[in-house]
């Protein structure tokens, strides 16, 4: 955190410029070529342990004060929100169900009447062949072209429907398509065939870590590779 984010008082300065600017400035300068430098790199660990606990117990009883404040204000806020947002979402929820099986209804109505307009066009069009069957049967030729014609592009007209429901103002339905694995292998199959793209999925790195520590590089995984990490602990007195 940069000194322009936060407002340090007269003593905090100090700290920073006494304890913290110096360390950071001899972790930067630090160089380690030899045994000897490394040993006292872990000398100066210790020490910057040592301070960072100093700072702890200096911090840590005001900002423990503060967080326990912060909760204590956020369960009131919760308290008084929560109810408010369970039953958005309670209504929310009753309308949606409500205007799907509205929509379904809708969906139905329009399908039938779409039925039954291209069945009125069937009927009227074999009405209309029919009358140019019986012209030409009475030497009627160009009658009976006509209608003929007419029958291949006569066109029912669409049957009534409702119209969609009126919605309160500053309310509106958003459709969104979402996707639910069923079954990962075979998704990991797609993806393996190209079917499905890989940014799909994401990668566990903690349970691959598991994994690793596990089995320590002994049994070969096809597009894994298995490497030993070393970290360091500093312990002081």
């Amino acid at each position: 955190m940069s000194m322009t984010t936060i407002d340090l008082s007269r003593e905090q300065r100090e700290v920073l410029e006494k304890e913290v600017n110096p360390i950071v400035q001899t972790a930067g300068a630090l160089v380690i070529k030899t045994s000897s430098d490394s040993l006292e790199a872990q000398e100066i660990l210790k020490e910057i342990k040592l301070r960072a606990k100093q700072i702890h117990e200096k911090f840590d009883p005001p900002v423990r004060a503060a967080h326990e404040s912060w909760k204590r204000v956020k369960e009131l806020y919760n308290f008084f929100t929560e109810p408010f947002s369970d039953a958005e979402v309670i209504i929310k929820r009753k309308i949606i169900v409500f205007e799907a099986a509205e929509q379904k209804k809708r969906d139905d109505a329009a399908k039938a009447a779409e039925a039954k307009r291209q069945e009125d066009e069937r009927k009227r069009q074999e009405e209309i062949r029919r009358q140019a069957a019986e012209a030409e049967a009475k030497g009627k030729t160009e009658k009976a072209e006509s209608l003929r014609e007419k029958a291949e592009t006569y066109v029912a007209p669409p049957v009534f429907m409702a119209p969609e429901p009126v919605q309160a103002q500053g309310t509106s339905f958003k459709k969104t398509w979402i996707a639910e694995v069923t079954d990962l292998p075979t998704l990991l199959k797609s993806i393996a065939e190209g079917r499905a793209p890989l940014g799909i999925i994401s990668i566990n790195q903690s349970a691959l870590n598991q994994y690793a520590k596990g089995v320590k590089g002994t049994m070969p995984v096809p597009g894994l590779k298995f490497s030993e990490r070393t970290d360091m602990s500093v312990r002081t007195k």
